[in-house]
C-alpha cells in the first residue's frame, strides 16, 4: 500500500500487434501525448516506464484514456506504471504534463483476453507500493464497476473509452519497491497461543436445604388453686433445627478485554466482532472490495474465500489471482458498516509465513472515502516482511521492515489515531509514531490477503481472532 507515483510524456503514434513487445517514445516538451494502436480490441496489460530530467521528485498530471490524476515521480525522476486496460477501440491515448521537467515514456501492451460481454465503465482509484492494484473506488458519477474492468479515478468513461485497474510504483535508484530489510531483533516473539476466547460465567451452586424447626416443648400443668397456689412449671423448649449448608458458588469465566492491549487511559468500546458465529456478519462487513469482487493487492476479492468458524475469521488466497477481503465501508457493501475519526483500532491476527518472513500480500488497514486526501493507515502490511505505512496528500510515510518474528504466530496490532498524530502498537508496544495530515476524516476498517510481495503460497490464510475499536 505505497503511494501512487507516475508521470507520462510524448506525442507519437505506435501500432501494436497482440502480444507485442515494449515500444518507447520521447517528448521534447513538458506536455506530451502518446497514441498507442493495437491489432484488435480486448483487455491489454500495459507497462509504462516514465523518466523526467528533474533532479528530484516532479509533479505530473496524467490521463490514460478517460482516467486521470496527479502523481509524483521518485527522487531519481522515474516511475513504473502497470495497468490492465479494456480497449473497445484500437487506439489508447495517454497524455502527461509536468511542472518542472520533461518526461520520457517507454510503453508496452500485451493482449491478455477478449472483452467480457458484461464489461462497462466504472470508477475507482489506483494505489499501492510495488504495484498494488486498486479498483472500483467510491468516486465518480458512473455506476458500479463491471466484473472485468475498473478505473483509476472519478473521470467519467465514455461508452467506447478504455477503463483500467492500475497499479503504480515509483522507481528509485537506491531502494527496491519494498525498501531494504532492517536487522532482525535478537529475540523472537512468543509462539502462537491460539485464538483467545471470552469464557462464560460459571453457574451458581444450589442452595442447601433449610433445616427443620425443632418442636415446641409441652406446657407444664397449672398449679392447683390455693391461697397462694404456686404456678405450674414451664415446659422446656425443644431444640432449634440446624440450618442446611450453603451451596457452593460457581467458578467465574474469563472476561473480555476492557481496553486496548498495553494502552492506558479511559476508553469506550464502539465496535467489536469476536467472530463467534458461523458466517460473516454482513451488517458490519462486506465480503469483497465494494461488494463486486473488485481487485485489491493484485487479486480479485472472492466472497467464497471468506469464512467464519470456531471464533476465527479466515481469509484465503486460493490462487495468485484470487484472494479475499472484508471491509466495514458503509458505501462499499456493509449493511450498517463502521467508520471512526479519532480513537483506537485493534485486531489479533495470524499472518502466514515464518518468523520475520511473511507470505503473500496481507494487510490490516483503514482508509477514507477520498483517497489519498482522507488518509490511509497501514497498521500492519506484509511486503515480504511486516511493515507499517501511511499515505495522504503529502505522500507516503513508510516504515520499511519492523524487526521481529511476526509471521506464523498470533499477535495484536493497533493504532491510536489522535488529532495530528498516529501511534502504531504491536503486542501493546509502540513501534512508531508520525504526524498525520488527513484532517481526522472518517475511516473504515479493511483486512485482506493478496499476492505479489512475499512468497506467494496459494492455499495459505490470514486468520483474525477479533476486531475492536474504542473512542475516548
Amino acid at each position: 500500500m505505497a503511494s501512487g507515483r507516475f508521470a507520462f510524456a510524448v506525442a507519437a503514434v505506435v501500432a501494436f500487434a497482440a502480444g507485442s513487445l515494449p515500444v518507447a517514445a520521447v517528448a521534447s516538451s513538458p506536455a506530451a501525448q502518446l497514441n498507442v494502436r493495437v491489432a484488435s480490441t480486448g483487455v491489454y496489460a500495459v507497462r509504462l516506464t516514465i523518466t523526467t530530467t528533474a533532479s528530484g521528485s516532479d509533479s505530473v498530471a496524467v490521463v490514460i484514456g478517460s482516467l486521470s490524476r496527479r502523481v509524483t515521480t521518485g527522487r531519481d525522476g522515474r516511475a513504473l506504471v502497470t495497468a490492465d486496460v479494456a480497449l473497445r477501440t484500437r487506439t489508447l491515448t495517454i497524455r502527461a504534463s509536468t511542472r518542472w521537467a520533461k518526461p520520457t515514456l517507454a510503453a508496452s501492451l500485451r493482449r491478455i483476453s477478449s472483452l467480457p460481454a458484461s464489461a462497462k465503465p466504472g470508477h475507482g482509484r489506483g494505489r499501492g507500493s510495488a504495484g498494488r492494484t486498486r479498483s472500483s473506488g467510491p468516486h465518480g458519477s458512473t455506476g458500479a464497476t463491471g466484473a472485468a474492468t475498473t478505473s483509476l479515478s472519478g473521470t467519467n468513461a465514455g461508452p467506447a473509452g478504455p477503463t483500467a485497474a492500475i497499479s503504480v510504483t515509483a522507481a528509485t535508484a537506491s531502494t527496491g519497491a519494498t525498501g531494504t530489510t532492517g536487522p532482525t531483533g535478537s529475540t523472537g516473539s512468543t509462539g502462537s497461543t491460539g485464538p483467545r476466547r471470552t469464557g462464560s460465567r460459571g453457574s451458581t451452586g444450589p442452595t442447601g436445604p433449610t433445616g427443620t424447626t425443632g418442636s415446641t416443648g409441652a406446657t407444664g400443668p397449672t398449679g392447683s388453686a390455693g391461697p397462694t397456689g404456686s404456678s405450674g412449671s414451664t415446659g422446656t423448649t425443644g431444640p432449634t433445627g440446624s440450618t442446611g449448608p450453603t451451596g457452593s458458588t460457581g467458578s467465574t469465566g474469563v472476561s473480555g478485554s476492557t481496553g486496548p492491549v498495553g494502552v492506558g487511559g479511559s476508553w469506550n468500546l464502539v465496535f467489536d466482532d469476536e467472530f463467534n458465529g458461523s458466517a460473516l456478519d454482513t451488517t458490519k462487513w462486506s465480503s469483497s472490495w465494494f461488494n463486486q469482487n473488485g481487485v485489491m493487492n493484485n487479486t480479485s476479492t472472492s466472497p467464497a474465500n471468506v469464512s467464519v468458524a470456531g471464533g476465527v475469521l479466515t481469509l484465503t488466497l486460493s490462487s495468485t489471482s484470487v484472494g479475499a477481503l472484508v471491509s466495514t465501508n458503509p458505501t462499499g457493501g456493509a449493511s450498517s458498516g463502521f467508520q471512526i475519526t479519532y480513537g483506537y483500532i485493534e485486531a489479533r491476527i495470524l499472518f502466514a509465513g515464518q518468523g520475520s518472513t511473511c507470505d503473500d500480500w496481507p494487510a490490516f488497514w483503514t482508509d477514507g472515502q477520498s483517497w489519498p486526501a482522507d488518509g490511509e493507515i497501514d497498521i500492519a502490511e506484509g511486503l515480504g516482511t511486516l511493515t507499517s505505512n501511511y499515505h495522504s496528500n503529502a505522500g507516503a510515510n513508510n516504515s520499511n521492515t519492523i524487526p521481529g518474528s511476526w509471521c506464523g504466530s498470533w499477535h495484536t496490532y493497533g493504532v491510536d489515531r489522535e488529532p495530528g498524530i498516529n501511534t502504531i502498537y504491536w503486542d501493546g508496544q509502540p513501534i512508531r509514531s508520525y504526524a498525520s495530515n488527513d484532517g481526522g476524516a472518517p475511516q473504515y476498517i479493511i483486512l485482506n490477503i493478496g499476492s505479489g510481495q512475499g512468497t506467494d503460497a496459494p492455499g495459505t490464510t490470514m486468520q483474525i481472532d477479533y476486531v475492536r475499536a474504542w473512542t475516548h
